[in-house]
């Protein structure tokens, strides 16, 4: 891991800076030759001077330093393992004097690349997906050919390859092909919902393998904060050594199935750098069958949830696992129960209380329907519109109404009589009742943006459409409804190229620029309505 460079500790500025003078009309700002910067003529933005520079170079905007600063983040990695905490945010290039204006934090550098409008969508029960293009850029590295040799392992005009050569670099391929196919296979074609949102507390997990653990830094400096790595094991008495930690994490890592293990770093008490967690779960990798230790956990959860709660029908509830992502796979990270109210489901961390609150809403059964049982509209002669509609029954409204709200795939909510509404028959896939992930995907807020910046996340609203459809349809079902971050410098070059060229295709066929805006009707939260029908009609009065 590539340590991260402290902040600058320059010896202190002289006391005088360059006085501003508001009448010297030939004021500008360094970098825009301009006195307006962000503003407008009747209001323009202030001239600063931050450093000791002065004469023509004395002044700029802060908005234009801005945009300076973060050209320096395009070449670097997007993954906080990986941070490096650029001495052009804190000091002057021309007088190496510290900049008195704060350093922008990563998070708001990478927000100037994707808008925001993306940053705002960072959020529980949002969607982020898989750019087409990158899923095809991931499978195509899985699918190397085994011959095609590395670069740096290219052999000079005239060697010959042996036997053994060929042997070995055979085998270098095909491990790096199967290293990439278990890394990759969480990010192609993944549509994940975000579960949660975790505030930025002075802590950074990072998900790392087995082999880079050696490389770990005692401490890095990200944002002007300092981070120590956490012993996972802490014991009484004297504090683990590095070396320590990095054998404790090292078992660890050999320890899980995934050959990875999850590493802390902890931050002093520096000022936060606004870096949450974002966690989310991969809604289109179910786990075809539950196997060793996952069986047996699923097991011990029932047996348990049986006991405590013997009147619960736990027999009658569908149950789905996924392979949520790559953090702490072998374990239940998150539960999503149909049903309840808003969105059309509920999120919980155990599996054990997902099954308490699935068979609690199994038991509200009120007119052959209990909440959480996907439905489908039927029979509707003032709407017949709604006909065919998929929905999920949330709660029912007691006499005089006698309705069920039913929120439908298209985000719209409704108040429905019963016998407007019918179970999905045999010919259609049913949604599970609890979908159980193992592991999640876990960003910092500003690893994502910088992702979604390269140009390989989108973002959409959440809908029941994405949590009742066949897990095979939960990616094909955000084409079109996605948007994604504008094409800048931060963008990488093959995502560039192919987008432009997406671009000129659908404005010669006449369509909408890609990441135009949101599909219509897709959030759970919806308009609201009562459906009423005609007096003495097929779905009359009660």
């Amino acid at each position: 891991m590539s340590g991260l460079a402290s902040s600058p500790s320059p010896a202190s500025p002289p006391p005088s800076r360059p006085a501003l003078d508001p009448s010297d009309p030939d004021r500008l700002c360094r970098f825009c030759f301009d006195d307006l910067g962000s503003g407008t003529a009747s209001s323009p933005e202030p001239l600063l001077s931050p450093c000791l520079c002065a004469g023509s170079s004395a002044h700029l905007h802060l908005s234009c330093l801005r945009r300076w600063q973060r050209m320096v983040v395009v070449d670097q990695h997007t993954h906080p393992a990986f941070y490096e905490d650029d001495v052009r945010h804190h000091v002057c290039g021309t007088c190496r004097a510290p900049y008195t204006c704060p350093p922008p934090t990563r998070a708001e550098l990478m927000e100037t690349f994707t808008g925001a409008e993306i940053a705002a969508l960072l959020e529980v029960n949002r969607i982020v997906g898989s750019h087409a293009i990158f899923s095809e850029t991931l499978d195509r590295e899985i699918t190397q050919p085994e011959d095609e040799m590395e670069d740096g392992d290219e052999m000079e005009d005239g060697d010959e390859m042996e036997g053994d050569d060929e042997v070995r670099l055979g085998g270098m391929a095909r491990a790096r092909r199967e290293y990439l196919a278990r890394s990759y296979v969480h990010w192609i074609r993944g549509a994940y919902l975000i579960t949660g949102v975790d505030r930025d507390e002075g802590r950074m997990e990072v998900p790392i393998v087995g082999r880079l653990v050696a490389q770990l830094k005692a401490t890095v400096s990200a944002e002007g904060r300092t981070y120590k790595l956490a012993d996972p094991e802490p014991e009484t008495g004297e504090d683990a050594t590095h070396e320590q930690i990095l054998e404790k994490l090292s078992r660890r890592a050999a320890a899980s199935e995934s050959g990875r293990t999850t590493v802390t770093y902890v931050a002093d008490s520096g000022p936060s750098a606004g870096e949450d967690s974002i966690l989310a779960v991969n809604l289109a990798r179910p786990i075809p069958e539950l196997r060793g230790g996952m069986a047996a956990q699923e097991r011990r959860a029932r047996e348990r949830t049986a006991s405590r709660h013997p009147d619960l029908p736990l027999s009658s509830i569908d149950t789905t696992h996924y392979y949520g992502g790559p953090c702490d796979e072998d374990d239940v990270q998150w539960c999503v129960v149909l049903g309840g109210s808003g969105a059309g489901w509920t999120i919980v961390k155990r599996y054990e209380t997902a099954l308490v609150l699935a068979g609690q809403r199994l038991m509200s059964e009120e007119r052959g329907f209990s909440s959480g049982k996907v439905v489908t509209v039927d029979g509707l002669r003032a709407r017949a519109d709604l006909n065919g509609e998929t929905g999920v029954c949330l709660n029912f409204a007691p006499a005089p109404v006698n309705r069920w709200n039913v929120r439908l795939r298209n985000g719209l909510g409704i108040a429905i009589k019963p016998e407007n509404l019918a179970c999905l028959g045999e010919q259609v896939p049913r949604a599970a009742t609890v979908k159980v992930f193992w592991g999640d995907a876990r960003w910092s807020r500003a690893q994502l943006l910088g992702e979604t910046a390269r140009g390989h996340w989108g973002f959409a609203k959440a809908g029941v459409s994405d949590v009742v459809v066949p897990s095979d349809q939960a990616w094909k079902g955000l084409d079109g409804r996605m948007v994604f971050a504008p094409v800048t410098e931060m963008t990488d070059e093959n995502m560039r190229a192919s987008r432009l060229q997406m671009e000129r295709m659908r404005r010669g066929f006449g369509g909408g620029g890609e990441g135009g805006g949101e599909g219509e009707g897709e959030e759970g939260g919806g308009e609201e309505v009562v459906v009423e029908e005609e007096e003495g009609g097929e779905e009359g009065g009660d």
